[in-house]
């Protein structure tokens, strides 16, 4: 094998390690219910642990 096989086989598997991580984050976040629908989940939680008056 040569030199630049190998360079290129190596790029290649570098290549695929950073995309992998990328798709799997982006294929979970898919099936997320949007932000926007979150939101207001968030806020109440935050809203419930808050101790104290509202200023």
């Amino acid at each position: 094998m040569l030199t630049s096989d190998l360079v290129i086989l190596l790029s290649s598997a570098v290549l695929c390690l950073a995309i992998i991580p990328v798709w799997v984050l982006t294929v979970i976040e898919h099936r997320r219910p949007p932000i926007r629908g979150r939101l207001k989940e968030i806020i109440a939680a935050a809203a419930r642990r808050k101790n104290g008056p509202c200023p």
